[in-house]
């Protein structure tokens, strides 16, 4: 659904079957991945604030907020 430039990396992110997949590209093409299960509803957040990733989500109908440093869990 979005992306997010960092540095020399751009995070790309969006909900798919099962969850919120992450990936990390780099000048050299992909670095990393991250995936969180969720509940089919409502669609997860991400949003990027300085060097910080907030993901919020639904799992087994119990909201989950929480930040990682945007390189990686």
């Amino acid at each position: 659904r979005c992306c997010q430039p960092f540095g020399r990396s751009t995070i790309v992110w969006g909900a798919g079957k099962g969850g919120l997949y992450l990936f990390w590209l780099g000048s050299t093409g992909f670095l990393k991945s991250a995936f969180y299960p969720t509940d089919s509803a409502p669609d997860p957040k991400v949003s990027a604030t300085g060097n910080k990733l907030a993901i919020s989500l639904v799992r087994s109908e119990k909201r989950m907020d929480f930040e990682t440093l945007y390189w990686g869990p």
